[in-house]
């Protein structure tokens, strides 16, 4: 072997070697668990609304209540015929498809903006998120959120009562309505943990990262635009339990009263969770298309320096 042959292929292995090592370092941490959550979250808040459509449609002219939460019932005034017992089924149906969706959704929100802010806060100091506390405590809360909520509709499922619905059940059977309102006490806890997180994720890549950091902005939107939804739908689940507790005077309010209560519920639950999930959902989309855009132009630079 000449030395020119020796010179080539030291050359060769120099530059694979390179191109292995600058491809490790420019790729960035996937979005694919945020989005995974994200996916059944959103399918599952679909399905709730849909069913909570529903069964409004089916009561809003028969004599039962209309469920506007798990924990509140809007008593519409107008006719109140009696419903037809097929619609009165159907809606017992409803319920629990919706709690059991709820549930689901509730669990995959959380997860989404706590593994949004460990991705984005990696891919902007290049540093391994999230952390083993971090992973520990959030899993520890998913699975605490997903076994009460999960407790608590089995429980109203067995529960003596086959022509109530959901929230009957929650305000009739106490076992039900306990475990419930321990499943809504752990979705506070997480959504706090989750959103300290969250800022705490924002402030550490702006005290540390480049003002062209393409996770900045990320970041900055979960922080301010995110993070004081979740905390006011907080604070209106706090209150959506107390009425749980406080059922048997929602006939003795005014109806201008359960009106008002009913739209700050509507306001500060499902659009709440929609506007966050849509602001996971942007910061998903751009850092994904963000890691491809970079993959691709490394890929460029790498092929054009082999040719040099």
């Amino acid at each position: 072997m000449t030395s020119d042959e020796l010179s080539w292929i030291i050359h060769l292995a120099t530059l694979l070697l390179l191109h292995r090592s600058a491809r490790h370092k420019s790729n960035k941490t996937s979005p694919k668990g945020t989005l995974l959550f994200l996916s059944a979250g959103i399918l599952c808040l679909a399905i709730a609304q849909a069913s909570t459509s529903a069964s409004v449609a089916l009561q809003t002219d028969s004599s039962t209540p209309a469920t506007i939460t798990h924990a509140f019932s809007l008593h519409y005034r107008g006719s109140f015929n009696t419903a037809p017992a097929q619609s009165s089924t159907t809606s017992v149906s409803l319920s629990f498809l919706n709690a059991f969706a709820f549930i689901v959704e509730t669990v995959c929100l959380n997860g989404a903006v706590w593994l949004h802010s460990s991705h984005a806060t990696a891919n902007g100091l290049a540093v391994g998120q999230p952390s083993r506390v971090s992973v520990i405590g959030n899993s520890l809360l998913l699975v605490v959120m997903a076994g009460t909520g999960f407790a608590s509709w089995g429980l109203g499922m067995s529960a003596d009562t086959p022509s109530e619905r959901y929230g009957s059940v929650l305000q009739d059977h106490v076992p039900s309505r306990v475990v419930y309102t321990v499943f809504r006490a752990c979705v506070v806890v997480a959504t706090a943990s989750v959103a300290g997180e969250a800022w705490r994720r924002f402030a550490q890549v702006k005290a540390h990262s480049s003002r062209q950091a393409s996770e900045r902005p990320i970041l900055t939107r979960l922080a301010l635009l995110a993070v004081p939804v979740l905390i006011l739908r907080s604070i209106f689940i706090v209150l959506d339990i107390a009425l749980l507790w406080v059922s048997n005077t929602y006939p003795n309010w005014s109806y201008t009263t359960q009106e008002a209560i009913a739209f700050l519920l509507i306001i500060f639950g499902p659009y709440a969770e929609i506007w966050v999930f849509a602001i996971v959902c942007w910061g998903g989309w751009s850092m994904s298309k963000l890691r491809k855009g970079e993959g691709a132009e490394h890929d460029m630079v790498m092929s054009q320096s082999s040719r040099g």
